[in-house]
């Protein structure tokens, strides 16, 4: 059989493997920040291996260093783990979407900064440094949770949609506090040091103020109105204004 026969035949054979097999895609797995170094979430070459993460990937933001990953496009993953040994590594979500299917956590060196769009999924995560929400929306049948030495501080007009159970500081400086379906479990430390609302935008919605916990109304003259069932087995503090359940 001559050499051209033989091209032919293999070409052929690799033409019907791909059809059945279908293309060929990188594999999901463990995906790392390669560089110390800020860019953009959607970019391949910033990725080890050299893909942009999917929803089945396991992401990793650890190398130590001061720079910020931001979510330039929506994003997938399997689980995100964000924060190394020393530095501060920020990700920052400006618009767009993350979305957590598994089991996530921000470490004691790792940031947060959420100025709009939407962090959703069934994933928990946990946030052991810093979380600073500006705007946007958390949603999802996961939970957020602030660990035991972390800080939450919001500080725009944002929506929860989703339940957070706060161990730890939550400092709510400015804007509207709504709720569309959201919990807030309080275990630890609430500031409201504004004249403002916490308001109701649909749904089932719940602030538990528990046991050993503390819901200060502080700094501020004015009122400040929660406009969703308050539950209270802990502290309420008004030390200035009104406070209005």
């Amino acid at each position: 059989m001559g050499k051209f026969h033989v091209r032919r035949i293999l070409a052929g054979i690799a033409l019907a493997l791909a059809g059945i097999l279908g293309p060929v895609t990188a594999a999901a797995g463990p995906i790392a920040w390669k560089n110390a170094v800020s860019g953009n979430w959607n970019t391949a070459g910033n990725w080890d291996p050299a893909q942009v993460p999917t929803s089945a990937d396991d992401v990793s933001i650890t190398l130590d260093g001061t720079y910020t990953v931001t979510i330039d496009a929506a994003a997938s993953v399997n689980s995100l783990t964000l924060g190394g040994s020393t530095g501060t590594q920020t990700l920052s979500l400006p618009n767009n979407s993350l979305t957590l299917a598994a089991a996530s956590s921000i470490g004691t060196h790792g940031s947060v900064t959420m100025s709009a769009g939407t962090l959703q999924g069934d994933g928990t995560l946990t946030v052991n440094g810093l979380f600073a929400w500006s705007g946007g929306t958390m949603s999802g049948t996961g939970t957020t949770t602030i660990a035991a030495g972390a800080t939450l501080t919001i500080s725009g007009s944002v929506l929860l949609s989703r339940t957070i159970i706060n161990n730890a500081t939550t400092n709510w400086t400015a804007g509207q506090f709504a709720f569309n379906n959201g919990t807030f479990q309080n275990n630890a430390s609430f500031n409201a040091p504004l004249s403002n609302n916490i308001t109701n935008g649909g749904g089932t919605n719940a602030f538990n103020n528990n046991a050993s916990s503390t819901f200060t109304r502080d700094t501020a003259t004015g009122i400040l109105v929660v406009g969703i069932p308050f539950t209270n087995a802990g502290t309420v503090n008004v030390n200035t204004g009104t406070l209005r359940i």
